[in-house]
């Protein structure tokens, strides 16, 4: 069975010390496997205290990276990128030190930037991408740490929407993070796309197709599990979705009722259905 996880995003924005130390018990508690920890700014939690604390309730961690307006590895200034590659680092760092194996997340635009790209300009974009990203993977492979690229849904980039286009733009030695949301929306088989990204992945995120809880939509969750399966995958799943009640977050990610009875329901629920699938 694979681990199962959830992202603090479901309850907070952004992450404090102190959310975590009261997250932690009751996630524990519900019996997940994994608490995923978003590093939106550097400082905004301590990464000693959030391992001692996952450490204490026997929970193990996973890492999101966050591409707010101003992080940009593509059509960007040389201060622009550096700034970026400085923060990617950074969150390599956080990973190492809280024992996650992986960072994940659109590390190539700012989320909700969208621009139209001939196919010429795709390539250049594409090359400078994995000319940019390098170094970042590089810096974390000597760490242990693998990168997952993220393909976000067209309403938020027009970079990278499906699994074919992560794997035209990343370096080779380069993971994937698959996101069963946006895959909903730009894959025409999210099993197979799973399948295309095989070995490759490092991560994954799953959510209902409206952004609630796994099981409660119309999902093929039976075809993307079995394919997760097949492609030798023994990561954690992680239930990664936002509360309303965070305007900034709500406003970055369309969340503009709520999706469960409550934030602990959502969670929970998508844990039961998880754990049966």
């Amino acid at each position: 069975m694979l681990p199962i996880g959830v992202n603090t995003w479901v309850w907070v924005s952004p992450l404090t010390d102190g959310d975590l130390a009261a997250l932690a018990p009751r996630v524990a508690g519900w019996g997940f496997d994994v608490l995923e920890l978003p590093v939106e700014n550097p400082g905004d939690w301590d990464p000693g205290r959030a391992a001692d604390v996952l450490a204490e309730h026997g929970l193990r961690a996973s890492v999101a990276l966050v591409m707010p307006p101003g992080r940009e590895l593509v059509d960007a200034s040389a201060d622009v990128v550096r700034r970026t590659q400085d923060y990617l680092r950074h969150v390599v760092d956080v990973a190492v030190r809280v024992g996650a194996p992986a960072i994940g997340g659109p590390a190539y635009a700012s989320v909700g930037r969208t621009w139209l790209l001939s196919a010429e300009e795709r390539r250049a974009a594409y090359r400078q991408l994995r000319e940019n990203l390098a170094p970042v993977v590089d810096y974390a492979a000597e760490r242990g740490v693998r990168v997952g690229v993220e393909a976000l849904n067209r309403y938020e980039t027009s970079l990278v929407n499906t699994v074919e286009q992560v794997l035209e733009a990343i370096p080779e030695n380069c993971g994937i993070m698959l996101d069963s949301y946006h895959m909903n929306i730009e894959e025409k088989s999210p099993a197979e796309a799973v399948r295309l990204a095989g070995e490759r992945v490092a991560h994954i995120q799953v959510c209902g197709t409206d952004r609630g809880a796994p099981g409660d939509d119309h999902f093929d969750w039976k075809s993307f599990i079995d394919a997760v399966h097949e492609i030798g995958y023994s990561g954690p799943l992680v239930i990664e979705s936002f509360t309303a009640e965070n305007r900034t977050i709500a406003t970055a990610a369309s969340i503009w009722r709520p999706l469960a009875r409550s934030q602990d329901a959502l969670a929970t629920d998508g844990l039961a259905f998880l754990r049966a699938l």
